[in-house]
This record gives C-alpha cells, sequence and structure tokens, in this order.
C-alpha cells in the first residue's frame, strides 16, 4: 500500500476511535436515568447527574446570567482540582481553557471561561452536532486552539491578556483520549505532524513537544507559574509583572 495512503486510511480510523470515545457521553449513551443526583447550590445552582455504571462520567446543569445551560460533559475524577479553583481563584477570574471543559468549569467553580461551547464552523468535532444549542464565535475558538498550539508563551499571553484570563487550565483526560487532534484542526494545523498514538497512548510528535500544549502538560518552558496538579488536570496562573 503507498505510504500516502495508508497515512490516509490510519487518520481516518484514529478519527473514529475518538468520536467514539466521546459520542456515548455525548449523547448521553442510553445509560438511562442517573443514579446520583446532587446539588451543588452556589449562585448557578448547579446539579451533577451521574450514573452507576460510569465511574468518571456525569451531566451538568446550572442557571447562570444569560440563562439556563446544560452540557452531557461532566468528569467526576476532575472534582478536587475543580474544587481547588472554586475555593483558591478570585470570584472574577476568567480561565482560558479548551470549550469542551468550559460548562464543566463555568458551572461547577463559578469562574468564567474564554469558551465554553464550539462554534458552527468546528462542529465536525462534535460528535452529535445536532445536540449542539450554543455556539461561541469562531475568532474566539480559532485564537484559544492558537493559544495552545503556540511555540512560546508570547502569544498565548497576549491572547490572555485580550480576555483578560488570569489561569490556563489543561485536561489531561482531554489529552489521553486524543481529543487533542481538534485543538491542532481548530488552529490550522494538520494534527497528524504534532500527535500519533503509540500502543494505545497518544504521544507528541517532535513538533508537538514544542507547543505549548505539550509544554504546560510537561510543566517546561511556560512563561506561566504553576499553581494546581493532579492526574486529571493541571491550572496555571498568569506570572505577576
Amino acid at each position: 500500500m503507498k505510504k500516502w495512503l495508508l497515512g490516509a486510511v490510519t487518520g481516518l480510523i484514529v478519527v473514529a476511535v475518538v468520536a467514539l470515545y466521546f459520542i456515548i457521553p455525548k449523547q448521553g449513551g442510553g445509560l438511562g436515568p442517573p443514579s446520583h443526583v446532587e446539588s451543588t447550590g452556589g449562585k448557578y445552582n448547579a446539579t451533577i447527574s451521574s450514573w452507576a455504571s460510569e465511574d468518571w462520567y456525569a451531566h451538568i446543569e446550572y442557571t447562570n446570567e444569560t440563562g439556563k445551560h446544560s452540557e452531557m460533559y461532566f468528569n467526576l475524577k476532575m472534582r478536587d482540582g475543580l474544587d481547588w479553583i472554586r475555593n483558591n481563584t478570585p470570584q472574577n477570574t476568567t480561565i482560558l481553557c479548551w470549550w469542551e471543559d468550559g460548562h464543566m468549569i463555568k458551572g461547577y467553580t463559578e469562574r468564567d471561561v474564554v469558551i465554553r461551547n464550539p462554534s458552527h464552523e468546528t462542529l465536525n468535532s462534535v460528535a452529535n452536532p445536532s445536540g449542539v444549542v450554543e455556539f461561541d464565535p469562531n475568532e474566539k475558538i480559532v485564537e484559544v486552539a492558537k493559544a495552545f498550539t503556540a511555540n512560546d508563551s508570547t502569544e498565548m499571553i497576549s491572547i490572555m491578556n485580550k480576555y483578560d484570563a488570569d489561569y490556563v487550565f489543561v485536561s489531561l483526560d482531554f489529552f489521553n483520549r486524543g481529543a487533542a487532534i481538534w485543538l491542532y484542526d481548530a488552529a490550522g494545523l494538520d494534527w497528524n505532524l504534532y500527535l500519533y498514538a503509540q500502543n494505545s497512548t497518544w504521544q507528541f510528535s517532535e513538533a508537538g513537544q514544542q507547543t505549548m500544549f505539550s509544554k504546560l502538560i510537561g510543566n517546561r518552558g511556560t512563561g506561566l507559574s504553576l499553581v494546581y496538579q493532579d492526574e486529571t488536570m493541571i491550572v496555571y496562573r498568569k506570572s505577576q509583572p
């Protein structure tokens, strides 16, 4: 088989696997009624619904200044880190994160985020586009993607300043399940040049290691201050002048 054809087939398989990984959560997965429903209170009166068959997956609903929001992705394993954000950051904090984690952070920690929805132009990254009812401007999606895929902190910090963001949230789950391909795609880059799967584990290529996303995960040359880390997430704060 010619190399280009083999590469194309491999890319399609990887995309299919990644899509299948989070089609089920985004559509509810046919899991039936939740086994546990918890109200977290607070000014957004968030409710988290979870299923006994899933030890990590939940659904969050909350009502904020723009109305009621419902998101089928809430990672229960991130509760400790989300509690840290809620208890250790100023209430007027804005966090730079990828949109997929936006509602989880916004609804639970009551901290603002730069993006929390896909744009019309990035619907190809959503398993069930018909279920999307909220959209963010594509300009924001692209700029956040470029912040994470830049080769140094200059562009990331510039974008953080534009949106008054003081913190950066990095999801290790997002990388480990291969969904980061959409981040590079949104930045207008060929993700095959930055990421690859080896023995069911996602890795950064040499080029990928030069991007901020890799540097943030490895805590090297970020130009930011590491303030929280566990097995699910990493949080950085913009260094004070």
